[in-house]
């Protein structure tokens, strides 16, 4: 249906609940004229999305084969490799399992560099004498080292310096006449420093391929195998006035032939995609195809779940690809029974 019918459609919906309010004209045209703009907009809203979902697909259907190079990439006595399976992935809460749709793959030698790198955030913090005095106290206390007087005494010592503090540093000259003192004496007040957990960070996997095509067959190859990553890593844009996008894909990265000695990965998303054209550190050309002699791929991913203590149990630690069939598996159940 056009905008057009659908505006009418919309006007003349409202146009009979309008006439019998008793609401002058004039105030129920501009309130008509205001609920078809919010109508039509949501309208407009949907068609947008629907129409970004099937761009998307029809797209989609361009990369989703299955690329690898080098040609001679997987032998019967060579078969050490990177695999990258796009997905369009989807999970609707920590609970839920993780729900996947195969959009294509791509098979590399394994990269320059293999590192896995995990990181947690910790923050400094200064609890203060109060704090500090009150918490080695009670912790003093629990241990039978000192008694409840001793508690007690410290507890007042500790809130009481907290204070004084508290007053100096609200006067610069009473401040560093303070300064001044604890130099003289050859003491500073214990700020109790301690580092406070804030969370998991995600990890971020970084790879560079050195790529030299041997065939023009070759060439075309590594030519689509970029195409694949950069599509992979872009979001979709709905047509008319581009209201919406749509999220890029997932990818699942597993080591073959096993990760059993080397490590694993949670699903990725592609942060960036590098080629340098100029591999050989000059420009260096086919004859006859004018393809690339040597090219320089780089790519960035990061992992969008953390890794907690419960990925570390012996039972977690299931070969990557192995996990991706299950998931495959169990898609295909759901698409059965549905």
């Amino acid at each position: 249906m056009s905008l057009r019918s659908r505006t009418e459609a919309t006007f003349n919906y409202l146009r009979g609940p309008l006439a019998n309010t008793g609401i002058s004209r004039g105030t129920a045209a501009v309130q008509t004229v205001a609920a078809i703009a919010v109508a039509g907009g949501a309208v407009l809203a949907i068609s947008d999305a629907a129409d970004l979902y099937n761009n998307r697909q029809a797209q989609a259907d361009q990369f989703q084969s299955q690329l690898q190079f080098p040609q001679d990439l997987i032998q019967s006595n060579r078969s050490f490799y990177m695999s990258f399976s796009f997905m369009k992935y989807e999970k609707r809460s920590i609970q839920n399992s993780p729900f996947l749709r195969s959009q294509g793959t791509v098979r590399l030698p394994l990269p320059e560099g293999l590192r896995d790198n995990l990181s947690v955030g910790y923050t400094p913090a200064s609890l203060g004498p109060a704090v500090g005095a009150t918490l080695e106290s009670a912790a003093a206390l629990r241990e039978g080292s000192i008694g409840r007087t001793q508690a007690l005494e410290g507890v007042a010592e500790g809130i009481g310096i907290g204070v004084t503090q508290n007053l100096v540093n609200q006067n610069t000259g009473v401040q560093t006449a303070f300064q001044a003192v604890q130099a003289y004496l050859g003491m500073a007040v214990n700020p109790y420093q301690t580092i406070l957990f804030e969370k998991p960070e995600f990890k971020t996997h970084n790879f560079s391929w050195k790529i030299m095509p041997k065939t023009p067959e070759e060439s075309e190859i590594v030519r689509n195998i970029y195409r694949t990553f950069q599509y992979h890593a872009s979001p979709g844009i709905s047509s008319g006035p581009g209201l919406f996008f749509s999220y890029p894909s997932m990818s699942i990265i597993s080591l073959h032939p096993s990760s059993e000695f080397l490590y694993r990965f949670k699903p990725c998303v592609i942060k960036s995609v590098s080629v340098n054209y100029t591999g050989a550190g000059a420009p260096s050309f086919f004859k006859g195809t004018n393809a690339p002699t040597a090219m320089t791929l780089s790519l960035q991913l990061q992992e969008i779940e953390y890794w907690t203590a419960n990925d570390y149990t012996p039972n977690s630690f299931v070969d990557t690809e192995a996990s991706l069939n299950a998931l495959r598996f169990n898609q295909n159940l759901r698409n059965r029974g549905s």
